[in-house]
């Protein structure tokens, strides 16, 4: 897998693989530097119904309007519906406030890209991008690199660890052994609701193109 860091691709090796190749526990991964708390986090484990209902709720009742100007004006509404759905189901999932804002502010990031995206094909009269691309580099652009070095030693050697994350959460490990760099994959403690949003947005964004005939 290669994903951009710091505008370079680089290849991030699974972390499963990465500790075969090492030697190193079983359990080797983001956890091992920074444990995730569970304390008063919502779930989403057994809710997958609930939230199928909710999406499939919101897109049946999203309106069709021909332009894709009209779906960037009536942005706040759709966001509103979205954040008034999310509060209605919360009972069953038990996010936070600022959960429910971030999921509200991750739908309007990448909606309102999508709408420009449409916008720009119109007046240019050009096909537009693929949303799955359109979703992918507004993913990429969020990996960031933490600041904060954690010092592991492994087979007599000193490595320096940072956290690799995006808008989802943490995503994998910067691994760096002497002049040696490396990226690990490790999705296990990301946002469970990633998919989720993700599935979301790509049956929002075919209705919007849809309904302006793109």
């Amino acid at each position: 897998m290669q994903l951009p860091v710091g505008g370079v691709l680089h290849t991030f090796i699974d972390a499963r693989v990465y500790r075969q190749q090492h030697n190193l526990p079983d359990d080797f991964g983001v956890n091992t530097f920074e444990a995730k708390s569970y304390d008063g986090l919502g779930s989403i484990s057994h809710a997958g119904d609930v939230l199928r209902a909710m999406k499939d709720r919101f897109l049946a009742e999203m309106p069709a309007y021909p332009l894709p100007h009209q779906w960037l004006l009536m942005q706040e509404q759709e966001q509103n519906r979205f954040h008034t759905l999310l509060v209605e189901t919360n009972h069953h999932v038990g996010l936070r406030e600022a959960e429910i804002d971030f999921a509200v502010a991750g739908f309007v990031n990448v909606y309102s890209q999508w709408v420009y995206a449409l916008i720009h094909a119109v007046s240019t009269r050009t096909s537009p991008k693929p949303f799955e691309q359109i979703y992918r580099d507004w993913l990429d652009e969020s990996i960031r690199v933490a600041s904060q070095s954690h010092h592991y030693e492994s087979n007599g050697e000193v490595w320096q660890v940072q956290i690799v994350s995006h808008v989802y959460g943490r995503i994998g490990l910067q691994m760096q052994r002497g002049d040696i760099v490396e990226y690990v994959y490790d999705h296990s403690l990301a946002c469970p609701a990633e998919r989720f949003m993700e599935t979301l947005m790509t049956e929002v964004a075919a209705h919007i193109q849809m309904a302006c005939g793109l």
